[in-house]
């Protein structure tokens, strides 16, 4: 797999914008659902002390993020959310330029402050494949870079922090290691680093931007085959779990 190449502009975008994914659980099972809710099914939900340290450690280390998306999942799920947002009201108090937002299907009525841009999206008929490895399909794994990660920036979960907003789906379905655990950490290189773990069976690896890329030709439901071995196995795991 080729090194990822961000230009100085890109890295700056990719660097300060970043997704935290409260949840890995979902009200719905949309098709191809990048966050794997629809198939790799998970109720883990982010401790408050994980916000709490997000939260510390950005202000300690005066970490300018321009970004921050309050994501799962669907957020509203979370049943603590009302103490996440007083939690992050802190660093939006620290710095008011940040944008944060949110992305519900809006099955559960919430009102979000009017700090945090709510984002409404009950419509999801625009997903396309995504269960897609580019080895299973031949396609070669040397672009310069993915457009997700100066699209939407880093993420960060009960994992820690992580090089892009689908990693999390990844460390599940094929067991692989967590993210950065402390903010001081993170930078271009150790992303990377883990991108050549993450990203390896990325269907998005396969798209030039949001609506367009080579990931279209397969329809919606296509499931390669290293996901679906992946899939076989994280069943028998869990369903293992589940007898115990």
């Amino acid at each position: 797999m080729k090194d990822f190449e961000l230009t100085d502009e890109e890295m700056q975008m990719y660097l300060h914008k970043i997704e935290i994914d409260i949840t890995e659980s979902c009200n719905l099972a949309c098709v191809s659902c990048v966050r794997g809710c629809n198939i790799f099914k998970s109720d883990v939900m982010i401790s408050l002390d994980k916000i709490r340290k997000f939260v510390d450690e950005s202000i300690e280390l005066n970490y300018q993020w321009e970004r921050i998306g309050i994501m799962g999942g669907e957020p509203t799920v979370h049943p603590q959310l009302p103490e996440i947002i007083n939690i992050l009201y802190e660093y939006h108090v620290f710095n008011p330029s940040c944008q944060f937002w949110t992305r519900s299907n809006c099955i559960i009525p919430y009102e979000f402050p009017d700090w945090i841009e709510y984002q409404k999206n009950p419509d999801h008929s625009h997903h396309h494949a995504f269960y897609v490895s580019p080895q299973d399909v031949g396609f070669p794994m040397n672009k310069r870079a993915c457009h997700v990660l100066y699209d939407c920036g880093l993420m960060y979960s009960h994992h820690g922090y992580l090089p892009c907003c689908n990693s999390n789906v990844h460390i599940r379905a094929f067991n692989l290691i967590d993210g950065v655990q402390s903010l001081k950490n993170v930078n271009y290189e150790s992303m990377m680093k883990l991108c050549h773990i993450y990203c390896r069976h990325c269907g998005m690896y396969m798209m030039d931007n949001f609506e367009s890329g080579y990931l279209l030709s397969y329809p919606v439901d296509y499931i390669s085959e290293t996901w679906q071995n992946a899939l076989i196995k994280y069943n028998s795991i869990n369903c293992r779990k589940t007898r115990v």
